[in-house]
């Protein structure tokens, strides 16, 4: 929410004992847009847009937007965060469509889905559920459609030194999720996936 945070203390050693500590801070800016042009040798030519809003509907929801333009793929996508609650939870809404036309094969995909998260300590939990939508059309071939609405399950715990750059600790991780096909979906199937990373530092 802030686009700088200054912290300045009184670097007199006579008073290090209790140093009035001073924060000056800068809000960031509600609304902003980025405009961006690229090539890439399996693509060809793009173009982006990229819209956030940090007080949607005047309520301090988080919306980010985008729309990319290449020669043989197009998408968009949005979503919507609420900031954390009282309790540490945050829901989360998002959208996806893309579009893809690679060696005589054309594919669409859409994918909706709500995520309810929490975070206390240094334990996160996930709940959430999403439906996809895929249609395939091979040149010559036979068009499918395939969907699935999936509920997924993830608990993850980081016990390291610093989030940014850590050096030192290790990040156990755990996901479960699947589908039903009384449930909107093609195929029964149940998902798992576990992770676990270690840091050990080489000196000081």
């Amino acid at each position: 929410q802030f686009s700088l945070v200054l912290v300045n203390i009184d670097p007199d050693v006579a008073v290090h004992q209790a140093v009035p500590v001073q924060v000056v801070i800068t809000e960031a800016k509600p609304k902003r847009i980025a405009l961006g042009i690229g090539y890439s040798s399996n693509n060809g030519a793009r173009s982006e847009v990229n819209y956030a809003n940090r007080n949607f509907m005047q309520r301090a929801l988080n919306l980010n937007s985008s729309v990319r333009l290449e020669q043989n793929r197009q998408s968009i996508a949005t979503s919507i965060d609420t900031v954390a609650d009282e309790n540490g939870y945050v829901l989360s809404w998002g959208a996806v469509g893309e579009a893809t036309h690679i060696a005589g094969l054309q594919t669409a995909r859409d994918k909706i889905g709500v995520t309810r998260s929490h975070t206390q300590g240094q334990i996160e939990t996930r709940l959430g559920l999403n439906f996809q939508q895929e249609q395939r059309k091979p040149l010559g071939g036979t068009n499918q459609l395939v969907q699935a609405l999936v509920p997924d399950w993830q608990w993850q715990r980081r016990a390291i030194d610093d989030l940014l750059y850590p050096r030192n600790g290790h990040v156990s991780e755990l996901r479960l999720g699947g589908a039903s096909r009384y449930w909107l979906s093609d195929r029964d199937f149940l998902r798992s996936y576990a992770r676990q990373q270690f840091w050990w530092p080489l000196g000081e």
